[in-house]
């Protein structure tokens, strides 16, 4: 059986309920059985984030924290190059 991951990026500056929408509609859409928020590290297209990474991260963990179909993923937060996504 297959299951299906949906990615979604996005500076989460800060994290609001229109992200969350937006993933589980998603989810819903796509009958996912996950969406991955994945918070832009350094942005190539915008200018810097008024939150830190780290913070954007925690505001992520608080508000997934009750959604066991939604997790996060910190790596480009966690690194120095500029975030590009394909």
């Amino acid at each position: 059986m297959t299951r299906l991951i949906g990615i979604m990026g996005g500076m989460f500056d800060p994290v609001h309920k229109g992200h969350l929408q937006a993933a589980a509609a998603a989810r819903q859409l796509c009958q996912l059985a996950e969406v991955v928020l994945v918070p832009c590290g350094n942005p190539v297209h915008r200018s810097k984030a008024q939150a830190s990474s780290e913070q954007r991260c925690d505001m992520l963990r608080l508000a997934i924290a009750d959604k066991h179909w939604l997790s996060l993923d910190t790596r480009e937060c966690e690194s120095e190059s500029l975030s590009r996504t394909y």
